[in-house]
């Protein structure tokens, strides 16, 4: 597992713990704060993540060939085919 990931998704729990950066709602009950602040951090670990992974490079650093069992695009990135593309 990328070790950017884990600390990514530690930063964004940290900051979303209730309490730590903003209480939200201000004088809620125990249940709805924790509530609320679970939602908030599906939604901004989705939104980093998905940020995250867009900036990465995709598959297209294989050079003129895929690996077994995918097919190079007209983009340059490989896919899947589902089955073998060459003999091993």
């Amino acid at each position: 597992m990328d070790l950017i990931i884990i600390v990514l998704g530690a930063l964004v729990f940290a900051g979303l713990v209730p309490g730590v950066l903003v209480r939200l709602p201000p004088g809620g009950s125990k249940t709805t704060v924790i509530i609320v602040h679970a939602i908030l951090f599906a939604i901004v670990s989705t939104i980093v993540m998905k940020m995250y992974w867009m900036g990465r490079e995709h598959m297209g650093n294989y050079g003129q060939t895929c690996p077994n069992g995918y097919s190079m695009k007209e983009d340059g990135n490989c896919v899947p085919t589902g089955q073998q593309t060459y003999a091993v």
